[in-house]
């Protein structure tokens, strides 16, 4: 892994709005999947990219939400996903390979932030459940129509929450009697790196390209509701 580099020359800082960053971008024609497409950053990026033209799908585990926030803005879809089921996730894209044969621009955007330790069905930690297991389930099942879109991309949300813990080796919580759920959520962001990495090397030669992106600091959005 190479350390970054800032980008020489480049237009954009932190006062950047949306609206600037998408100014003259066209997406017609273009098939977008964004997990918590319908809540803070996730909300945005719906807003901004469905200006642009493209057709957007959102995954919803609170559909009744998403209906009311998603109200307002054209070419939505929202279908009922829940990241801490494997069945929700196969059922979700199953029924999305049926109806699509492409998928241009996979968002994986929804995570949860310092829970008490709760596990999911299967008995897995839930940060690492919901935030990279959920998603690394779903881009699997979805590599076809990443494949046919030939140009696709994959972008996982990430969070400086990684550069404190690393993959641990007792992942799931096995052994750890005080569990810390700031633990929890860091190891998540680590794994949702490493996947994002791991996924750019194997998928350059379906022309699909991977990226980890760290959002900034945006204290106004929901995930520590």
């Amino acid at each position: 892994m190479s350390n970054q580099e800032p980008i020489a020359n480049y237009k954009f800082n932190y006062k950047t709005t949306a609206n600037k960053v998408m100014k003259n971008i066209n997406l017609s024609g273009k098939t977008i999947i964004i997990t918590g497409g319908y809540s803070g950053i996730g909300l945005e990026m719906t807003k901004q990219l469905s200006h642009a033209g493209a057709k957007i799908i959102v995954p919803a585990r609170r559909m009744e939400v998403a209906k009311k926030n998603l109200s307002k803005i054209k070419k939505i879809d929202i279908l009922p996903l829940d990241l801490t089921n494997p069945e929700s996730i196969h059922q979700f894209a199953e029924s999305f390979l049926q109806n699509n044969s492409k998928l241009d621009i996979l968002i994986n955007s929804a995570g949860l932030m310092y829970l008490p330790l709760k596990r999911n069905s299967q008995g897995i930690e839930y940060h690492f459940a919901t935030n990279h297991l959920g998603h690394y389930q779903l881009t699997m099942e979805l590599l076809p129509a990443l494949k046919n879109a030939k140009n696709s991309r994959v972008i996982n949300l990430s969070s400086r929450a990684q550069q404190m813990t690393p993959l641990l080796e007792d992942w799931n919580f096995e052994k750890i009697e005080n569990y810390n759920p700031q633990i929890g959520y860091q190891q998540s962001k680590t794994a949702n790196v490493l996947f994002s990495i791991k996924l750019d090397e194997l998928g350059k030669k379906y022309g699909i390209r991977s990226f980890a992106v760290h959002p900034g600091m945006i204290p106004m959005t929901n995930i520590g509701r």
